[in-house]
């Protein structure tokens, strides 16, 4: 199991994109860690996946200069891919207000 986080000011749409009938929107930003996913919302989902998402971007948060304190060098995961987005949903265990 791994756990990612995602930064919202509306959790109840996203945790309904997640584990509902409705679909996430593209690019969709994960962190490893909570702390960055704080930076970008009032509100935290942590979402718990079985596996890795192979097919998301993996990075830096910070590149090519574009450096925020508030985040540090975090790592981001990003699914942006249609690939990416089934593989993302096919690993879903469970998403919820952090």
């Amino acid at each position: 199991m791994h756990t990612f986080y995602h930064g919202t000011n509306s959790p109840a749409a996203v945790i309904e994109a997640l584990m509902g009938a409705d679909r996430i929107r593209t690019p969709f930003h994960l962190a490893p860690d909570r702390r960055v996913a704080e930076n970008y919302g009032s509100h935290v989902i942590a979402i718990e996946t079985e596996s890795d998402i192979k097919s998301a971007h993996v990075g830096m948060i910070n590149k090519e200069g574009n450096y925020n304190a508030a985040v540090g060098n975090g790592i981001e995961v990003v699914i942006k891919t249609p690939a990416a987005v089934r593989e993302f949903y096919s690993v879903i265990y469970d998403a919820y207000n952090a």
